[in-house]
């Protein structure tokens, strides 16, 4: 079943395409779990029922994407004495997510697939992550599952887009972590099949 809050409805599995930024949006943030309210609803009598909420504009999306509603990120506070990292609470800040949910099929199990990233550092820079298209027939296709010749570009982010907060697409050396890990949460809607050792 599609989970909720999320358009176009994408169900387990997906995949996860995330840029994280800092400093992040500190007001008005979306709320886990619902997709950003972008523009204010007001009540018959003149009343906000529904406040617009700050987040990133101008997010590109296509296929089977959508924003991903239920981690927009995390607030880095001030650290105790005994854990390994310091932080004081002049350096505490708002670490933001700015990511999507891509839909995957049951081929991306059985057979390999293509995924791509396209990243242009600094101002003026964006990230772009594309995968294979999946073709149906002669006519149709479906974004996403790594068996087409065709290449879909699901995400982007430009440097524009992350005006808001002063962050911009990384200039200095970063890393792509490519979490391949399935879990109950991610990969298994329900218990594990007895198939699969736990």
């Amino acid at each position: 079943a599609p989970l909720p809050a999320t358009v176009p409805p994408i169900s387990y599995p997906y995949a996860d395409f995330t840029l994280q930024v800092a400093p992040g949006i500190t007001e008005n943030r979306p709320s886990s779990g619902k997709q950003p309210v972008r523009e204010s609803t007001l009540t018959e009598s003149g009343f906000t029922k529904w406040q617009a909420q700050t987040w990133y504009e101008g997010l590109g999306t296509a296929g089977n994407t959508t924003i991903n509603p239920f981690f927009y990120g995390t607030y880095l506070g001030e650290t105790k004495p005994e854990e390994p990292v310091h932080r004081t609470k002049k350096q505490a800040f708002q670490a933001d997510a700015v990511g999507v949910m891509h839909q995957l099929t049951p081929s991306h199990f059985k057979t390999m697939h293509t995924f791509r990233l396209e990243w242009q550092p600094g101002p003026g820079g964006r990230l772009d992550w594309f995968t294979k298209d999946h073709r149906i027939n002669s006519t149709f296709s479906m974004t996403g599952d790594g068996l087409g010749k065709d290449w879909v570009h699901v995400f982007s982010i430009k440097d524009d887009s992350l005006n808001i907060t002063g962050a911009q697409i990384p200039v200095e050396p970063s890393y792509l972590i490519m979490n391949t890990g399935i879990s109950s949460t991610w990969g298994f809607p329900y218990d594990v099949p007895e198939t699969c050792s736990k």
